[in-house]
């Protein structure tokens, strides 16, 4: 044996077409990696690359000194493998291995010289901003016989691997349904999508694509059907010059509302690592105001009034073969953390769960009821739940080994999820707002009561207008039309605003469920996820607006609200 690796192996790694540059540390099998753009994302992967005694970053190539300095300090990267020009960096291959992690407009141009020189390539998402040039990465993969994996953090969680594998094992039958949603913290989506590098959709992509091809990419994941259907609806309706306060200047260090959550200075005191600094960067009060001072730094801009154009608020309809129906939602109005909420219906039961949390249900029709909490497995809960950690973790043992993990994500793997982002912004452009906007009564007709009227109440109390509203509920077959019509006239109500049109994404297979979506008059989105499955009666409602946040589960007869400022606590009613 050579370095710990069987000879069978060792030998299908020399001779394989695509094989490794070979080096040797000691007795260690040594796989080399360059890095080309050392930003936030290239960071994460070159950290964990790092904590492997078989894996080495031995190039980098970025225009910033200060991750040039970072490569020389943290990873021991030689001066004269630090490039801050592309074309030097491109002129040999340097590595058995090139992440990627560029821009999205950059993706396609350097993937395809990379492997044109023999890279296996790390491919940051999105893939590219085009499916055209998607499908020239993929020619040129396939041309020169190199892999490129895709960074779909999401599939190495161990809460999204666990839930692969459960329906994988076939515990819930057949899967029929897949609900996905991505609650945004205004946080994130202010430093990242208003004041950030992904606030142009032309200068890098849509956000459907850069935030939500992993969302997508689960539920193609989990659904593996062709799509025959898809329809989307989504605005920038909140972040906008027509909120902007009155007599509030442009930049924030000169603004008299202190007490604004979006003021950059207070915000970036409070929660200094949202702020995309430069390696070395001292984060004091003087350091920070001193970063946001220049006028062409959109991070000291008002959020009312930076260039941005990308949706504060989208729902993906999207329809499989075999009558499989599946619905994302994402929005920029959490004032929790960025969470995500997965729900997947199968013909035997079904699994549900957060993906902050670590925690899954398992409720199936025999009356199987249990949670299977995965929070050992992780290793870093900050970096995406673990995603991050295990992503590089499970790349290096692929290229090790040949042996392919659960969660790694081949460039032929990402093409749908890609596509299905493509097409979902394509139909939202075909549905453009009204000009006229018109309002519904607000007297309440239905006699709500229970969660129903704490969730009103509350909303009519604290919320500044609902910008995002979802219910998810199971029910009898007998009593669905009344309560779609029942359900949609609430929400409705909660947003206080006409619908503008309406999408179905329905199917009777194994028990009637699917998803309704009205996309409001006011930009505002409601969708109803039914199922009719015999499991309990339960209704889900969640709420958001700017500052308040509802969610109602009638299971537990518990309303859980949220109002005010970064990091207050939220509470039950």
């Amino acid at each position: 044996m050579r370095g710990g690796i069987p000879p069978r192996i060792f030998i299908k790694n020399i001779m394989r077409s695509r094989c490794y540059r070979v080096a040797f540390c000691g007795s260690e099998y040594m796989i080399t990696f360059a890095v080309l753009g050392l930003g936030n994302r290239g960071s994460v992967y070159s950290n964990n690359i790092i904590k492997h005694k078989n894996a080495k970053i031995v190039s980098v190539c970025d225009i910033s000194e200060a991750s040039l300095n970072q490569a020389k300090e943290l990873y021991d990267v030689a001066d004269d493998e630090l490039f801050d020009n592309e074309d030097e960096f491109f002129k040999v291959k340097r590595a058995d291995v090139l992440i990627v992690a560029t821009l999205d407009g950059l993706h396609c141009r350097q993937t395809v010289k990379a492997l044109s020189l023999g890279y296996d390539v790390l491919l940051e998402k999105p893939v590219a901003p085009t499916m055209e040039e998607c499908n020239e990465i993929y020619a040129a993969a396939k041309k020169y016989g190199r892999d490129v994996v895709v960074c779909h953090n999401l599939r190495y969680t161990p809460f999204y691997q666990k839930l692969k594998t459960l329906i994988k094992s076939g515990v819930i039958g057949e899967v029929l349904s897949v609900e996905q949603a991505e609650n945004v913290a205004y946080s994130h989506y202010m430093c990242s999508f208003i004041r950030g590098k992904w606030h142009s959709a032309e200068e890098t992509s849509p956000i459907i694509l850069q935030k939500c091809c992993h969302d997508i990419d689960i539920i193609s994941w989990f659904v593996e059907r062709k799509e025959t259907y898809e329809e989307s609806f989504g605005t920038l309706e909140y972040y906008t010059r027509a909120r902007k306060p009155a007599g509030s200047p442009e930049r924030c260090l000169d603004c008299k509302y202190k007490n604004c959550r979006y003021n950059a200075y207070e915000f970036s005191i409070k929660a200094p690592g949202t702020l995309c600094v430069p390696y070395g960067f001292k984060y004091t009060p003087e350091n920070i105001a001193d970063f946001l001072r220049p006028a062409d730094n959109l991070y000291g801009q008002c959020v009312f009034s930076c260039p941005n154009d990308v949706c504060d608020r989208q729902t993906v309809n999207v329809a499989f073969e075999d009558g499989v129906t599946a619905n994302l939602l994402m929005h920029g109005f959490s004032l929790y953390e960025t969470y995500r909420i997965t729900r997947v219906f199968g013909s035997k039961g079904r699994l549900t769960g957060r993906l902050e949390d670590g925690k899954i249900r398992l409720a199936l029709f025999d009356g199987t009821d249990k949670i299977i909490d995965v929070n050992d497995e992780i290793e870093d809960k900050e970096s995406h739940s673990g995603g991050d950690a295990k992503l590089v973790a499970d790349y290096i043992s692929y290229k090790e080994t040949g042996v392919r993990p659960l969660g790694i994500s081949e460039l032929a793997d990402s093409l749908q999820s890609h596509r299905l982002a493509f097409g979902a912004e394509e139909k939202r452009l075909e549905n453009p707002l009204p000009t006229k906007t018109g309002t519904v009564p607000t007297k309440d007709t239905v006699g709500y009561t229970g969660i129903y009227e704490k969730v009103k109440n509350f909303i009519a109390k604290y919320g500044d207008g609902v910008r995002a509203v979802t219910m998810t509920v199971n029910c009898r077959e007998e009593d669905l039309q009344k309560r779609i019509e029942s359900d949609l006239g609430f929400m409705s109500g909660l947003i206080g605003s006409a619908v503008y049109k309406i999408d179905k994404n329905v199917s009777d297979k194994g028990y009637p469920h699917g998803f309704i979506v009205a996309f409001c008059e006011n930009g505002a989105l409601a969708r109803l996820s039914f199922t009719c499955s015999p499991l309990a009666e339960r209704t889900e409602i969640s709420a958001f607006a700017p500052s308040a946040n509802v969610y109602a589960d009638s299971e537990t007869n518990k309303v859980i609200v949220k109002t005010g400022e970064l990091f207050d606590d939220d509470r039950e009613i």
